[in-house]
C-alpha cells in the first residue's frame, strides 16, 4: 500500500477499494446505506434558500408522456403551526392560486387554520387550481403520520384514452412511511383526481426549483426541514409507480434497492438529484447537484444562500 493510501475494505488485497487521502470516497467504500449518506437541510430563515436546475430541458414534461416525481421529505415541527400557502418540495409553478394566470407543477405543503395537506398541484389551461390538486390531509389521525420520521412522496400523473374515446390525464399522490395509513399499511393514497386534457403551460422566468418556488429563494415559499434523493420520471408509467416505488421505500436499509439505477423504469428517468451524497463545489464557491441518472435534465445548483453547512445527515433510516 503506497504511501498516501487507504483501504476501505477488509478484503486489504482488493485493489479496487482503496483511495487516496484526502479523497476518500465516503459514498463508494462504507458500509451501511452507501446511497443515502447525506441530505440538504432547508431552514425558512432569511435568506430564503433554492436549489434549481441550470436550464429545463426535459422538465417541462407535457401530459401524453405523463410524469412520475419522487423526494424523500422529513417535515421540521414549525411547518405545524402558522398559516401559509406554499411551502414547496418540488415546484415548476407561478401563480398556483390564480385560475386565470396559474402555471406549472408543484408539490408543496399548506396550513390553514382547519387543514395541513401535501398537495401535488398540475395547472391545466381553463381549470382552477382545485381541479388540479391532489390533496393528503397531513392532521387526519387515520393517516397517522409521525413528522419525526422520513416521508417517501411520490406523485404520477397518467395519460388515458377513454372507452369512449375522450383523452384525459390521471394525478395520483401516495406517501410512505413507516406505520403510516389505516391500520399501519405503511402508505396513505391522494384522491385520483382525472380531468379532460387541456394542456399546460409554464413560467418562462424560474427554473423547476427544489425547496422553493423560484432560483433566488423565498422565505414565504421555502420549504423547512430536509430534502432527499428527488427523483423525476418523464414517462407514463401509470399504476405501476405504486409497485416500484414501494420496492424503493421498502428498500431504504437495502443498497441495491435505494440505488434507482436498479430498478425498473431507469430508462424513463429525467433526473436523480442525490441532495448532498455527489455535490460539488464550484471555484465560485456554488453548490452543484449532478443529475445522478443518465436522463436529459440538466445538473442543478443552490442559491448564494446554499452553502456546505446546509447539508446534513441522510434522512432515510
Amino acid at each position: 500500500m503506497a504511501w498516501g493510501q487507504i483501504y476501505c475494505s477488509s478484503y486489504w488485497g482488493d485493489e479496487k477499494n482503496k483511495d487516496t487521502v484526502p479523497q476518500f470516497d465516503t459514498l463508494n467504500c462504507t458500509g451501511g446505506s452507501s446511497f443515502n449518506k447525506f441530505a440538504t437541510n432547508f431552514d425558512g430563515q432569511t435568506p430564503g434558500e433554492s436549489i434549481s436546475l441550470k436550464s429545463t430541458n426535459g422538465i417541462e414534461i407535457n401530459e401524453q408522456s405523463g410524469m412520475t416525481i419522487m423526494a424523500w421529505v422529513k417535515i421540521d415541527p414549525t411547518l405545524e403551526t402558522g398559516l401559509y400557502n406554499q411551502k414547496c418540495i418540488v415546484d415548476y409553478s407561478s401563480d398556483i392560486f390564480n385560475t386565470a394566470n396559474g402555471k406549472g407543477y408543484s408539490i408543496f405543503l399548506r396550513k390553514t387554520a382547519a387543514t395541513f395537506t401535501m398537495n401535488f398541484f398540475y395547472k391545466r389551461v381553463g381549470l382552477s387550481r382545485t381541479q388540479c390538486d391532489v390533496i393528503i390531509d397531513l392532521n387526519s389521525a387515520s393517516n397517522n403520520f409521525d413528522f419525526s420520521k422520513p416521508m417517501l412522496i411520490v406523485c404520477n400523473m397518467s395519460f388515458n384514452i377513454e372507452p369512449n374515446g375522450s383523452t384525459v390525464t390521471i394525478q395520483n399522490m401516495r406517501i410512505w412511511q413507516d406505520g403510516a395509513g389505516l391500520n399501519g399499511v405503511g402508505y396513505v393514497d391522494g384522491s385520483t383526481n382525472t380531468q379532460s386534457i387541456k394542456g399546460t403551460v409554464f413560467p418562462t422566468t424560474q427554473s423547476l426549483c427544489f425547496g422553493n418556488t423560484n432560483d433566488q429563494g423565498t422565505v414565504s415559499s421555502e420549504f423547512i426541514g430536509q430534502i432527499d434523493e428527488v427523483a423525476i420520471y418523464e414517462h407514463n408509467i401509470d399504476t405501476n409507480y405504486i409497485q416500484f416505488s414501494n420496492d424503493y421505500f421498502d428498500g431504504r436499509n437495502d443498497d441495491a434497492k435505494l440505488n434507482l439505477a436498479n430498478l425498473n423504469f431507469y430508462s424513463d428517468i429525467v433526473g436523480w438529484y442525490r441532495f448532498g451524497d455527489l455535490h460539488t463545489v464550484t471555484p465560485s464557491g456554488t453548490l452543484e447537484f449532478p443529475n445522478a441518472s443518465n436522463g436529459i435534465a440538466s445538473d442543478a445548483e443552490g442559491d448564494v444562500s446554499i452553502t456546505s453547512s446546509d447539508i446534513v445527515n441522510g434522512i432515510i433510516n
